[in-house]
């Protein structure tokens, strides 16, 4: 995780839970870590420390306008985190990126079984090279091919990308999903990314 979203997420966790460990849990960074960074932010005055019986307690200023971005910031995150298909389909309309998903994000948004895995069917290299830089700066995972995917399936979001020179989709969900011929393609497109 960059340190800039996780001092976020600490901020953001400090608000709900008050103990150092509580935060470091949710965070899921050591104890030690999140002392560095609380303390960090009490020197700014962006949180308060106090010691209340055994336990110290973190109090964030929410009444700061730079404290209300960052709990802000870590939100967008965390939403990042749980359907970045949103992120990356938003991002792709936005520029004008011919693209389907395929695979098992399809079958996520089916019905089928949760995964951690997006499978993206693009019609260049250059838009292919487009969404490993976008993966790379949201921490996911980009991969070269099927089986580097299954491997990295208990990781962070993984993300697969097929070039393939013709793309057909159904939207489903508000989202592009690959037709059966775009999905066979992609399954056995040999110049991804």
């Amino acid at each position: 995780m960059y340190p800039f979203y996780r001092n976020m997420r600490v901020i953001a966790s400090a608000e709900i839970c008050r103990s150092i460990n509580e935060i470091a849990r949710v965070v899921d960074i050591p104890v030690a870590t999140v002392w560095r960074i609380i303390k960090n932010f009490e020197r700014i005055g962006y949180v308060t420390i106090r010691k209340e019986g055994k336990n110290f307690q973190v109090f964030v200023n929410t009444d700061n306008p730079i404290v209300q971005k960052f709990i802000e910031i870590a939100q967008n995150y965390q939403i990042m985190a749980m359907n970045p298909e949103k992120m990356i389909g938003d991002y792709f309309e936005k520029n004008a990126i011919d693209y389907a998903f395929y695979g098992p994000t399809k079958v996520k948004y089916a019905g089928g079984p949760m995964t951690n895995q997006i499978w993206i069917a693009v019609k260049t290299q250059k838009d292919a090279k487009k969404v490993k830089e976008i993966m790379k700066a949201n921490e996911f995972i980009p991969v070269s091919s099927i089986f580097e995917a299954i491997g990295q399936a208990t990781q962070k979001i993984v993300v697969k990308t097929s070039v393939i020179d013709k793309i057909s989709y159904e939207k489903m969900s508000g989202y592009r999903f690959a037709d059966e011929i775009t999905q066979k393609r992609a399954m056995f497109a040999n110049n991804s990314n």
